[in-house]
């Protein structure tokens, strides 16, 4: 059996996540920073979509989210295809 733990630390802007210009937007940046920390913590790096999916009021789950969490796979070392589903 193989377990991973992984820390990073973000520190994203809601630029950086390119959330829609509306209020709340810098909350909702936090949040996903914190919350793709946990899912990499605890190894579950496939299921980070479903984080962006609960800020798409924000726009967090359109292709520009995506695209930033792939940067972060990327920073990371993980093969894009094989993460995230």
């Amino acid at each position: 059996m193989l377990s991973m733990k992984i820390k990073i630390k973000l520190s994203l802007t809601a630029d950086d996540w390119q959330l829609y210009n509306i209020p709340g937007r810098n909350l909702a940046a936090r949040r996903i920073n914190r919350a793709i920390e946990k899912k990499f913590a605890k190894g579950e790096i496939g299921s980070c979509y479903s984080v962006l999916d609960q800020y798409s009021e924000w726009g967090a789950s359109d292709t520009e989210g995506l695209d930033t969490l792939y940067r972060i796979k990327d920073a990371v070392g993980f093969d894009s295809d094989k993460c995230f589903a």
